[in-house]
Parts: structure tokens; sequence; C-alpha cells
């Protein structure tokens, strides 16, 4: 009975002690006690040997990407930078004294790391401020401090499969202080948090990635955004209405010569395809590296359109010719073949069974075929004679042959410039 007594009583003083070591004037007193311990020594490492590495670890909280401006090169992030390491300072000094039990103390109190963001698009400037507060835990010497930041930082836009792109932006930290040798910095997670993410609305984060690197003497640890961009709001207002646009281009050739809308059309589709150009370039980097494929084909589509333009008065330069002015001989060679190529083929007059069932000899049947065949070249004649070579008739087989060549070049640069494009999005 007096040893379960005894035991009793000891684990009730150890609470009563512990219970103590949690007031507030016993943590005031310990938060005193870190300040006079660094005895305001704060820019030197909080280690007993000064000749050994403090090893500092940094990891990072996503919660928003607040802006990507691909044209100046640079993205804006709000997130939490959680940074530990352990000092030797204060347990050192009070040992076996220092309680259980941890405080905020604030950051101009001990030694912290000058953190500075390396590819800042704004000033260098070192994360943290004299009115954060750090978690020292006084037993193990342990300290965590968490700061939250907004940051603007440089990164480069490839925009060659724009607007299916997908970027990968960086944040860079690291400490210019200190070399190597004296604080490394290292990442506990391979990954960013996002537990607390925000989603943007023009961006979606595929993934991140978290790692430490040592360059030049000096120890920086890297947080990687892959992002993507979120299509279909460009798909709708920019993609499929080029796409349209640059198919309605060569109907030019299928309005009527008569009509009078020609040249109209055609100059409103080249005005609409230099306002989708400028549309293109003003929200991509003034860089020429790389260009936009999509720039390449509304470019390209431009010029096609300017053609377009050149070929369609032209034709109508040649249908508004006066009957009476003769046609030049190699305008009506040229007529004629193309005339040729679009004719069918002259084939053998084929004889049905009902035919020759009618006519038992040999002669006769052949006579027949003769017969069909003198027929079939007699209407070839008529319709040569009366499809005279005219001023009209180049007009509308210029047309044709105009329609059919830029269709053709329309259907191969479309493929070869959007389909990659479209493609880079799975």
């Amino acid at each position: 009975m007096e040893t379960s007594a005894l035991v009793i009583t000891i684990v009730i003083l150890d609470y009563i002690g512990s219970s103590l070591e949690n007031t507030w004037s016993d943590v005031s007193y310990q938060a005193v006690s870190v300040a006079d311990a660094y005895g305001g020594a704060t820019t030197i490492i909080p280690l007993n040997d000064l000749t050994q590495t403090i090893n500092v670890s940094v990891d990072m909280d996503l919660l928003s990407i607040n802006n990507f401006d691909e044209a100046s090169g640079h993205i804006d992030i709000s997130g939490y930078l959680s940074i530990k390491w352990t000092e030797m300072v204060y347990t050192t000094a009070y040992g076996a004294a220092a309680p259980d039990t941890s405080a905020l103390v604030l950051a101009n109190t001990l030694w912290v790391p000058s953190l500075v963001l390396t590819n800042s698009v704004d000033d260098v400037s070192v994360i943290g401020d004299a009115s954060s507060k750090v978690r020292i835990y006084f037993k193990t010497g342990e300290c965590l401090w968490e700061q939250r930041v907004i940051v603007k930082a440089l990164c480069t836009a490839n925009v060659l499969y724009y607007p299916f792109d997908k970027q990968e932006c960086v944040l860079k930290f690291s400490t210019w202080t200190y070399t190597s040798n004296e604080l490394l910095l290292s990442v506990t997670s391979s990954t960013v948090g996002t537990q607390f993410y925000s989603e943007n609305v023009e961006w979606t984060l595929k993934k991140t990635d978290a790692k430490s690197t040592i360059l030049k003497s000096k120890s920086y640890v890297e947080f990687v955004f892959s992002i993507e961009r979120k299509s279909m709001y460009f798909m709708i207002s920019l993609l499929i209405p080029l796409i349209v646009l640059s198919i309605l281009n060569i109907f030019v050739f299928l309005l009527p010569a008569e009509s009078g809308e020609r040249v109209g059309f055609a100059v409103t589709c080249f005005l609409a395809f230099v306002v989708f150009l400028g549309t293109i370039t003003s929200s991509l980097p003034k860089s020429s590296s790389p260009l936009s494929m999509l720039s390449y084909y509304t470019a390209i589509m431009m010029v096609f359109s300017a053609a377009t333009n050149v070929v369609v008065m032209i034709t109508l330069r040649i249908y508004h010719k006066p009957e009476n002015e003769p046609v030049p001989n190699w305008l009506k060679m040229l007529g004629n073949c193309l005339r040729c190529a679009s004719r069918k083929p002259i084939v053998s007059p084929s004889i049905n069974e009902s035919e020759l069932s009618l006519v038992e000899d040999i002669a006769q049947q052949k006579a027949v075929y003769n017969v069909k065949k003198i027929r079939m070249l007699s209407d070839r004649d008529e319709e040569t004679s009366q499809g005279q070579v005219t001023w009209n008739s180049i007009g509308r087989v210029l047309d044709k042959l105009s329609f059919i060549a830029f269709l053709a070049a329309e259907i191969v640069f479309s493929v070869s410039y959007l389909l990659p494009v479209v493609l880079n999005a799975k």
C-alpha cells in the first residue's frame, strides 16, 4: 500500500510540475530567456561548433495561383513556407533545466535563416520581418518558422501550342548570406502541399515538385509548378471562328460575278484575319522564340486572304471584258486545256443485251456499235462548238481552278499547323 501511495504521489507531483511549466509566467520567462541566451547575437549561426553545417528544411503549402502573365513572363503565387531548424544556443545554456514546452518568440530575438526568392520580378527582399514569430521547442531546440508569402517570380512562357499550352514555373529560394558548407537547405516533402489550394479560373494545376540543389557553393530549394491552360474559352472564342473564317474565305469564288459582292466579301474576310492576328499577338509574349503555331497559321491565312482578293479582282476583270474584244490565243489554249481536264473521259459505247438480241448477225452488231459511237462523238463536237471560249467562260474556269487550289492549300496548312496544337491538348 505504501508503494502504491508513493507512485501516485510522484505522478501527481509530475503532473503539477508539468502544468506549472505551461503557465503564462513560466512560458513568458522562457521566451525572455531565449533573448537572453542569444544576447543580441542573432546574426551568428546557433551551433556550438561553427565549423559544422546547420540544416534548414523548407516546405511549401500552395494557397493560390493569383495570375500568370505570359506576355510579361511572370507568375504571382500565394502560399505558406514552413522553415525548420535546430538551434543549440538556448538548449546549451539551460540544458536539462529547459522545460518540455514550446512558445512563440519574435523572430528578431533569435537567429533565423535569411531566405530570398532569387528569381523575383520585384526586389530581392528577405522573407519575413521583425514582427513575425518563431515557435521554439525549449527541450529539443527545434524551431518552426511559418511565413505567409505572396511572390511574383519570373516564368518564361512557352506558347508554341497556344491555347493548349502547358507551362512550368519555378520558385527558387536561397540564402545568399551563407555558403552551402555553413547552411544547407533541404525539403522534407517531394511535392508542394495543395490541401488549401484554391483553383485558378484560367489555369489547371497538374503537378508540383520540390527539390534542393547546390549551385556555385550556394544552397537552393526549388518548388516547381506545372500548369495547363483551360482552353475551352479560347476554342469557342478564337480557334473555331478562325477555322470557320478560313473556310468561308475560299467560298468567295463560288459567288456569282454578277452579284457585285465578291470584293466586299473578300476584303471583309481579310480584315477579320487582321483582327484575329492582333487579338492573338496581344495576349502572347513579345518574343519569337518560340512563336505560337496559331500565330503562324493566322498570318498564313491572312496572306491567303490577300491573295484571294487579288485573284478575285483579276477574275472580275476577265468577267467584265467586252465580248467584242478578242481572247488571246494563249488564253484560249489555257481555257480549252482547263475545260478538257474537267470533262469526263470518252469511253466506248456500251450495247445492252436487249439490243444484241435484235441483231443476230455480227456485221449488224458492229454497225450498231459504230452508230452509237458516231452519235457520242457528234454530241461532244456539238458541246465544243456551243462552248466557245469567251471571257466569261475563262472567268468561270479560273474561279473553279482557284477554289480547288486554295481549298487544297488551306487543308495542307490547317493540318500542318492546327493538328499539332490540338494533339498537344491530349
